[in-house]
């Protein structure tokens, strides 16, 4: 992440960002001079700013208001699992606690690199040979803000159908925006998914996998953020990733 910073006090013009900064800074043990804070773009759910001290170091720092209970703790875990058992690059977690959540600094994907795409594709590959032992995951998570329910389920079409798509259809703005036809649709194709569907493995999955989910080191190593993981099918990640 490297918006074009520029040094000040704050690039915010907000001296609370610095107030907070300080506090997320003395909790993970960091000292130094803030050069600058800067807010990232494309932060949908949290406010995302990026840190530069004095003496050239950078950090990530995700706030959210009233954000739900675990939800920067277990973005943490998410991606420890993708670069443990997965073997992605993901980002440096520096801390995390309910309220925020300080991650090394990264670049974005620039497009100068014309094998950039080909590599983190092969890294997904990589990831979806990683098989579990049934479909869900050992914990519920977050999509965004939306919880992402994880029970474990022997069979892939009704993991997906119950956990994947019906499961949202409560949601307020779901149930402002589909009609009753297009309810019944979805309740239909949930119906007909094993015969659309051939049968596939469980394998570990990042879960929100699309194109601003995926950065770049120093190096130019497709870095991968903003996890949901589960066991789940390898084409709900691909399916993101147009």
């Amino acid at each position: 992440m490297n918006p074009g910073e520029r040094t000040g006090i704050s690039a915010t013009g907000n001296g609370a960002d610095d107030e907070l900064v300080r506090r997320v800074m003395a909790a993970i043990g960091w000292s130094g001079k803030i050069a600058s804070v800067t807010e990232l773009p494309g932060g949908v759910i949290n406010s995302v700013r990026l840190v530069a001290l004095s003496d050239d170091r950078r950090l990530v720092v995700k706030t959210a208001d009233g954000a739900p209970d675990g939800l920067f703790q277990t973005e943490a875990d998410g991606l420890g699992v993708l670069r443990r058992q997965g073997g992605l690059h993901t980002p440096d977690v520096l801390g995390a606690d309910a309220n925020w959540l300080a991650l090394e600094a990264l670049n974005p994907v620039n497009g100068e690199d014309p094998d950039f795409w080909t590599r983190a594709g092969h890294d997904i590959a990589r990831l979806h040979c990683v098989r579990g032992p049934q479909f869900g995951w050992p914990a519920d998570g977050w999509l965004g803000r939306l919880p992402q329910y994880n029970p474990w389920r022997s069979s892939g079409h009704e993991f997906f159908a119950e956990c994947r798509i019906l499961r949202y259809l409560a949601e307020p703005r779901a149930a402002e925006t589909l009609t009753t036809a297009d309810r019944r649709a979805l309740e239909r194709l949930c119906i007909r998914l094993p015969e659309l569907v051939p049968p596939a493995p469980a394998v570990l999955t990042h879960g929100d996998l699309w194109h601003n989910n995926i950065l770049a080191s120093r190096s130019g190593a497709a870095v991968f953020i903003d996890p949901a993981v589960s066991w789940a099918w390898a084409e709900m990640d691909i399916s993101m990733m147009f």
